[in-house]
């Protein structure tokens, strides 16, 4: 009786070889399906990206303080005024305005456009790195007179303390000197007449 052999397959391949090519499939697919769980949970070289770490900084939150050191206030002749400003904060911008117009960049000193006459209030806020705006802008409320000399106001306070200068000059000559001393007295009524003579 003849030994009966394996019947091939119709792609030629025999169910040995065909039983160890499946075989190395389920095990890549095993392997790769382990390796993913394993990241995951986070085990393995992975494992050292995963752990937490601190890069916390302190967060400027601080406001920065704007302040105005020089410009018009009061009454004024200038209708186009110019003022300086600074903040606490160093390496802050600013944002100006006048009246009602929109705040826009500005630096130090600022210089108006021509106001008309009347009351005007110039407002400048802070900008720190951190882009924290002064809350509180500063303000200078200023009115424009052009029939107001303000400048002249220090001129004719000059003018004054020049002229009490010329006043403190070389007064006046005496009018009427002294007259020449008295003639020379009369001279000797009764000279000698010398020896001989009685």
């Amino acid at each position: 009786m003849a030994l009966s052999r394996q019947a091939p397959r119709p792609d030629g391949q025999s169910w040995p070889r065909l039983r160890r090519a499946l075989q190395g499939v389920v095990v890549v697919v095993a392997t790769a399906a382990l390796a993913g769980a394993l990241l995951s949970s986070g085990c393995g070289s992975g494992d050292r990206d995963k752990r937490p770490v601190d890069n916390k900084r302190p967060v400027d939150t601080t406001e920065p303080q704007t302040k105005i050191t020089a410009g018009p206030s009061g009454t004024t002749g200038d209708d186009t005024p110019t003022f300086k400003f600074s903040s606490d904060e160093a390496g802050s911008d600013f944002e100006c305005r006048v009246d009602s117009d929109d705040f826009d960049d500005c630096s130090s000193p600022r210089t108006t456009e021509a106001l008309s006459d009347g009351e005007h209030t110039f407002k400048v806020r802070a900008i720190d790195s951190a882009d924290n705006v002064d809350p509180r802008p500063a303000r200078r409320t200023f009115t424009v007179d052009g029939d107001s000399d303000s400048g002249g106001s220090g001129g004719r306070g000059g003018d004054t303390s020049g002229g009490s200068g010329g006043g403190g000059g070389d007064p006046d000559p005496d009018p009427d000197p002294d007259p020449d001393p008295d003639p020379d007295p009369d001279p000797d009524p009764d000279p000698d007449p010398g020896p001989g003579i009685e």
